[in-house]
């Protein structure tokens, strides 16, 4: 009596193996093209699973520079026994476009400060906006690489947006006045979270 359904599935298996042909894939994602005109399906595959322990919160915060180093593990902590990705990624990424946000904003005000007092520095600080504005737009695709389910990529353009914060450290350091110093600490805390980020991707996409 159950032979009847049995072909049936047999032969839905067969049909179904045919009408899915895979063209591409890779460790994050695969495209499956059917025989029809409609457009290929992509399947977003979930990162390499890794569970936050002891050893990987040890494991992450080495990688990052020593200063923060506490802030790393008080954050990973929050997370134990839960998935690296998409959370505490997720989470360690919006603190950072958060922190960019905030010092963008320092510095459009101290720029428009120095608009009648020093035209050479104020300069200085609109480049260094620009390079702020680059490395948030660099963040938004970081965002977008997390929703895709690609830390690979997480983890390339948030080195990309901190490389634009580290040239606006090269256009400041050295200047003491008109809260520089301010800027540069900022800097360097982006730069704290940048490298969590960063770590965090190593540890999902190891050898990427």
């Amino acid at each position: 009596m159950k032979l009847p359904f049995l072909v049936s599935s047999f032969l839905f298996t067969i049909l179904l193996t045919k009408s899915l042909a895979v063209t591409s894939s890779s460790d994050e994602s695969t495209t499956l093209v059917t025989d029809s005109n409609e457009d290929p399906i992509t399947v977003i595959k979930t990162p390499f699973f890794v569970i936050v322990t002891d050893d990987v919160i040890a494991r992450i915060c080495y990688q990052t520079t020593y200063a923060s180093q506490d802030f790393c593990r008080s954050t990973l902590y929050q997370f134990k026994g839960s998935t690296l990705f998409p959370m505490p990624l997720a989470s360690v990424l919006e603190a950072t476009q958060t922190h960019a946000r905030k010092t963008a904003k320092k510095i459009w005000r101290i720029s428009d400060n120095l608009k009648y007092k020093s035209l050479e520095l104020k300069t200085k600080y609109d480049k260094c906006l620009n390079k702020y504005t680059k490395a948030a737009n660099l963040l938004n695709d970081a965002s977008k690489a997390i929703r895709d389910g690609k830390p690979a990529s997480v983890r390339m353009y948030t080195s990309m947006a901190a490389e634009q914060v580290q040239s606006c450290n090269r256009k400041l350091n050295g200047n003491f006045l008109y809260g520089s110093q301010e800027i540069l600490e900022d800097n360097r805390r982006f730069a704290d979270l940048a490298s969590m980020i960063t770590a965090i991707c190593n540890i999902l996409s190891p050898g990427i």
